[in-house]
């Protein structure tokens, strides 16, 4: 069980409401408070009850720019596809589906550039798939 409080200000916030609305929820019963001293304090139980929906959980995020040497456009084509394939089979999981990954080959430099947008372990398990390969 989580022991979270929100005070009626951070209530309110969280609902995008005024402090005054909340108090009136609390007043007509709509929402569950306990009184501390002169001020009322909100489960975030009772909060996410009022709204109907779970609180999101936030995760860390991470961006990351790799640059991979290649032999020519063939291996950088077959990198990408061994990452798409593998993000599509990842997304199946049904996880986590908040990253992104762009490709680029670079052939004056011979390498292929990966931009990464997502969680850390989104992040590890794309640095594992191209540690093996």
């Amino acid at each position: 069980m989580d022991d979270s409080f929100y005070s009626v200000e951070s209530a309110a916030e969280k609902l995008d409401v005024h402090s005054r609305t909340v108090l009136r929820f609390i007043r007509d019963g709509k929402l569950k408070a306990v009184k501390v001293g002169r001020q009322w304090r909100i489960r975030r139980e009772d909060l996410q009850a009022l709204t109907g929906e779970p609180e999101k959980e936030q995760q860390a995020s991470a961006s990351s720019v790799i640059d991979l040497p290649v032999s020519g456009r063939e291996e950088a084509y077959r990198y990408e596809t061994l990452v798409m394939a593998a993000l599509n089979s990842r997304g199946n999981r049904g996880k986590e589906s908040n990253h992104r990954v762009d490709c680029l080959y670079n052939s004056e430099e011979q390498t292929v550039r990966f931009v990464l947008w997502g969680s850390i372990s989104f992040m590890k398990d794309f640095f594992t798939l191209i540690d093996r390969y």
